[in-house]
């Protein structure tokens, strides 16, 4: 099984993107780096390094990761956030369990692993939004199916260029969500299994008290509201008759994010994004703001 891995970075931890690299790079003969940051950065490791001296976001740079691979005959691709960590044994395991579920359903589209936040200390809950029991879900093995984040995916490069890749103009957030639904419309299944974990930070979390409950607020940068607020609102006008487990997943979540935005910092700004992002995702507007 040929496969490659593509990282999307901005603005990296060259220490740690470093250490990644020197680790992947053991591993797979086939390691893309596609550079949001508007600065160019060179690495030591041997890796192919695009630089695209602009932030054009991470579905563009996914989509032009698995370009380089397709380009090089690569079978399946891993992506990763540049600040992932999985052990050594990661991709041996995913590939064995791919090639274990693929026996008993030809049409496993993704495969996933458990997400661990470092920056919460939890392991993330799994969500099974399409209870389909006709198709194999040993809950021993993996869930099925699910919506998972993409860092730590894997992935068949036909089949993610068979569904039409990323829509670039998404730009960031909820990117994975819509690759994951478009799988699932076009026939395939998305699988997530708790025997391979990744480590990962999820924003900058901190905890606080809503009422009688503990929440953790992302304290993303407040650009990131629009994106969130547009891209979120898009995808329920876009696939939320075809796959309803969608709308309710997008209303909760956009909820949350306004109770986030009392407990961060420049309030006005992040409820200005707000609603310039629930106006545009209405209207169907996409591209970078």
């Amino acid at each position: 099984m040929k496969f490659g891995i593509v990282i999307v970075t901005y603005n990296p931890n060259i220490s740690l993107l470093e250490n990644n690299i020197k680790n992947y790079s053991n591993i797979s003969n086939y390691v893309v780096i596609v550079n949001n940051s508007s600065t160019d950065i060179k690495v030591r490791s041997k890796c192919s390094v695009i630089n695209l001296h602009k932030n054009k976001g991470i579905a563009f740079a996914q989509n032009k990761g698995v370009e380089t691979l397709l380009n090089a005959g690569v079978d399946y691709v891993f992506f990763f956030d540049q600040d992932s960590i999985v052990e050594n044994d990661y991709f041996y395991k995913m590939l064995e369990l791919w090639k274990k579920i693929e026996k008993e359903n030809k049409k496993i589209g993704a495969l996933c692993p458990s997400i661990y936040d470092r920056n919460q200390g939890v392991v993330s809950h799994i969500d099974i939004v399409d209870n389909n029991t006709s198709v194999f879900c040993d809950s021993k093995i993996a869930v099925c199916n699910t919506l998972p984040i993409s860092s730590g995916m894997l992935t068949k490069v036909d089949i993610f260029n068979e569904v039409g890749g990323n829509i670039s103009g998404m730009f960031i957030d909820w990117i994975d969500f819509d690759y994951d639904i478009r799988l699932i419309l076009n026939g395939f299944n998305v699988y997530t299994t708790s025997l391979v974990c990744i480590d990962h930070a999820v924003g900058n979390a901190t905890k606080h008290r809503f009422f009688h409950k503990e929440i953790a607020v992302s304290n993303h940068a407040p650009l990131r509201e629009y994106y969130f607020f547009r891209n979120g609102v898009y995808l329920v006008k876009k696939d939320g008759k075809k796959f309803k487990p969608i709308r309710k997943m997008v209303v909760n979540m956009l909820l949350r994010r306004i109770v986030f935005v009392f407990y961060e910092s420049n309030k006005c700004l992040r409820i200005k994004y707000i609603i310039r992002g629930l106006y545009d995702g209405f209207r169907g507007k996409l591209n970078e703001v």
